[in-house]
């Protein structure tokens, strides 16, 4: 029993680490793609274009899939991994999964009808506006199509399949979209929805391809059956009920989750203007870059990873990868927030150029490097939460989480006037602080009840204090070199030269302390790849 428990352990910890690695190749890939392209849209359009498509059309576009999705992925990770081997209890988790699609659908009514009404007056300033408005919510109910088989290539740790297929979806889209907006750049807009329709086509594809025709896959004929629903109505009277509760419960929090993650964006459409949303977007782009980078993929698959663990009451090794985890994107964050603050403007300014530089952005990029810290060690503590807690308990968050998002939108809202789009961010820094605390007095509960044997601490997420104050030390010198070298002035090449040559050796010297004093932790990082080849 040991030795299969520890096997499965392994496993667990194996396909964790491969996944990252691949999940971090696309995302490598896949950003840099985005990236490049929104420096090319933002130097071809307008900025009055550039914030609706980049800022309120998106949001659309996630209001669907967000609303939609994230429930079903939560409730059926948690199922056993041997169900997934079983035909007849995978058929009835698919059940539950497909019921996402439908539920896509009249999400995606609401928001577009919540759209055209609230957007009425859009009309005059861009004649196309709604439709496509229209395209996008499209494009969020094709993705959706593929959301069962998603579920599936998830729960059988199909990584790379994933990896794959979003890398492909994500080169048809950059390609197609980059290719519209150079021939008529007048028009972004559309080319931004026809971008966004590829993409969704190219996972649907994809995904049914591969679990239609692959030898790994399930066959034609219940990939059929998963997509179409007919699976759903022919084993309706074996439905399960209690996944199907899980999963709703666990909708009504990720409508919660929405609103404390797009709270800003409302209010940022609500309260300033269309250049300012194009400010913003450009903002968030450069500022999610380590997001979208590390911190997604290890989120994702950290909780996958917890699931499984806890579901087979492996605690200590849980413990283990909660602690390891917590701890890299803390140095990852630490390391943003750090040179973020002293690298804002040079990097603005290169990249952009002086139309940009020469505005607020540099300072605003500047904060939302500290957010970033915040949003990383949220994203592995909520990961555990949400596999370890009960559906009592996460209703019971869901309420204490309230206030939390009141008095985070609150703040921003009353912020705003003064400190302009500072203040989003401002009220976000709060927002994540006060939910990662309840997801550390929800560890430290945890633990408590599960086994007396184990001690957790919050303490234990966080790395060395000697580590830490370096990081803090190298970007108050950051600092001081962007005040000295660059100024308020017409910048210098040289100047901008010697301040990245300054960036780079404080760079190497943080490298060179977290190696000499996280010897042990480097050492358990070390272990879960090397268990991941």
């Amino acid at each position: 029993a040991m030795s299969g428990g520890s096997q499965g352990r392994n496993n667990v910890i194996g396909s964790l680490s491969s996944g990252l690695l691949s999940l971090f190749t696309l995302q490598l890939f896949s950003r840099f793609l985005t990236f490049g392209l929104n420096i090319v849209i933002a130097r071809s359009v307008d900025k009055s274009s550039y914030g609706i498509g980049a800022v309120k059309l998106q949001l659309l576009y996630d209001t669907v899939l967000s609303l939609s999705r994230e429930g079903f992925r939560d409730a059926c990770q948690r199922t056993s991994p041997s169900a997934w081997k079983d035909s007849k209890e995978r058929a009835q988790i698919l059940s539950v999964a497909w019921l996402a699609i439908p539920l896509s659908l009249l999400v995606g009514a609401a928001v577009l009808f919540a759209s055209n009404v609230l957007d009425a007056s859009q009309r005059s300033e861009h004649e196309s506006y709604h439709l496509i408005a229209s395209m996008f919510v499209l494009a969020a109910a094709f993705e959706m199509l593929s959301e069962p088989l998603y579920i599936l290539a998830q729960n059988l740790f199909l990584i790379k399949l994933r990896a794959r297929t979003e890398m492909l979806a994500l080169t048809v889209k950059v390609v197609l979209t980059a290719a519209m907006v150079m021939a008529d750049p007048a028009r972004p807009l559309r080319a931004f929805a026809a971008g966004q329709i590829s993409y969704a086509l190219s996972i649907f594809g994809c995904l049914f391809a591969f679990f239609a025709m692959s030898r790994e896959g399930v066959g034609l004929s219940e990939t059929v059956g998963v997509v179409s629903g007919s699976l759903f109505f022919s084993s309706f009277s074996q439905l399960d009920l209690q996944l199907a509760g899980l999963a709703a419960t666990m909708c009504m929090k990720s409508l919660q989750k929405y609103l404390m993650e797009k709270g800003e964006t409302l209010i940022l459409l609500g309260l300033f203007e269309s250049q300012t949303w194009a400010m913003y977007g450009i903002v968030q782009n450069l500022g999610s870059l380590a997001v979208r980078l590390v911190f997604l993929p290890l989120e994702e698959m950290a909780q996958l990873a917890f699931s499984k663990l806890l579901s087979s009451k492996d605690f200590d090794e849980a413990l283990e990868v909660f602690s390891v985890l917590s701890q890299l994107v803390v140095f990852i964050g630490l390391l943003v927030a750090s040179f973020g603050q002293g690298y804002s403007f040079a990097l603005v300014h290169i990249l952009y150029g002086v139309k940009w530089s020469s505005t607020d952005m540099p300072g605003i990029l500047g904060w939302y490097s500290l957010y970033v810290m915040l949003l990383a060690l949220n994203g592995v503590t909520e990961a555990f939460t949400h596999a370890s807690a009960t559906p009592a308990q996460i209703r019971a968050r869901g309420l204490r989480l309230v206030p939390v998002t009141g008095g985070y939108l609150l703040l921003a809202s009353l912020l705003a006037p003064t400190l302009g789009v500072k203040a989003l961010i401002i009220g976000n820094c709060v927002n994540m602080t006060m939910r990662i605390a309840l997801s550390i007095a929800h560890a430290h509960s945890f633990f408590e009840s599960s086994s007396g044997k184990i001690k957790f601490s919050g303490r234990m997420l966080l790395p060395g204090f000697s580590s830490s104050l370096t990081f803090v030390c190298c970007g108050a010198i950051a600092l001081l070199s962007e005040s000295l070298l660059l100024g308020r002035g017409a910048i210098r090449p040289h100047l901008l030269l010697v301040h990245i040559l300054v960036g780079v050796v404080l760079l190497i010297l943080c490298g060179l302390v977290v190696r000499a004093r996280e010897g042990a932790f480097l050492s358990k990082v070390r272990g879960m790849i090397r268990k991941g080849k």
